[in-house]
């Protein structure tokens, strides 16, 4: 389990550098898996894993508005979950216009400290309190896990690619066909067992199943892709309950 950016700035030792949200304000629900303080602005992709909660004095950072988009655009890229910059080293009054806009534009959230905070007292309280979240974690399974990352854009990404054709397809032909390969899925792939439950004829449910597979672009006899579709709506529908 990953605690959020709002709960973050709510932590005493986050609190005593006036952190100010400047770009993002919307997204302080998104999940953090680690802080990292990282004054590297080339390539800084290759030191993230995505999630994480960047920390910068700003020292390092490149003077052009187009550098900074650029730097803003490849930290989006890695799916950090923010990017947190102490006033003071580089800029002592207000963080750039350019870097705030970027951050905006990119959907990164950013956040100012308006006072001296120290890295490894932040980067210790909020490693203990991400500990602690997995040691009090029940055991959810998958739903679970992918309710936590939720926000992700790779979860997000990951759902849209395998049932985006689908959903599309719903919305213009007015069928349900999610709610079928959902119904297909849960019954464990027993496509009569599935017919039965969604209270439809059998040949009128296989017909919906081979739509479904032409629209997709898979065959619902394979493993893999069962698998696959099966978290992709885990992901785009976290709250949907299993049947018993």
């Amino acid at each position: 389990m990953f605690i959020t950016l709002r709960e973050i700035l709510s932590l005493d030792v986050v609190r005593r550098g006036a952190p100010v949200v400047v770009a993002g304000a919307d997204r302080l629900d998104v999940p953090v898996r680690w802080v990292h303080a990282i004054e590297v602005t080339d390539d800084v992709a290759r030191l993230l894993r995505g999630g994480e909660l960047i920390l910068s004095t700003g020292i390092a950072l490149p003077e052009s508005d187009s550098a900074l988009a650029s730097y803003v655009a490849e930290l989006a890229a890695a799916g950090v979950a923010g990017l947190a910059i102490e006033l003071g080293r580089r800029y002592s009054v207000a963080l750039p216009a350019a870097l705030v806009a970027a951050a905006a534009l990119s959907g990164v959230v950013l956040i100012e400290f308006r006072a001296e905070v120290a890295f490894v007292e932040l980067t210790e309280a909020v490693h203990t309190r991400i500990f602690e979240a997995r040691a009090e974690l029940p055991d959810q399974r998958l739903r679970g896990l992918l309710y936590q990352l939720r926000d992700d854009p790779r979860v997000r990404s990951f759902a849209d690619r395998e049932l985006g054709a689908l959903v599309g397809y719903d919305a213009v032909h007015g069928t349900r066909l999610v709610d079928d390969l959902a119904a297909f899925l849960e019954a464990g792939g027993n496509k009569a067992l599935a017919a039965s439950r969604a209270h439809m004829a059998r040949p009128t449910f296989y017909q919906r199943l081979r739509v479904i597979e032409a629209v997709l672009g898979v065959s619902l006899a394979d493993a893999e892709s069962r698998a696959s579709l099966h978290v992709a709506l885990l992901a785009l529908r976290p709250e949907r309950r299993e049947r018993v």
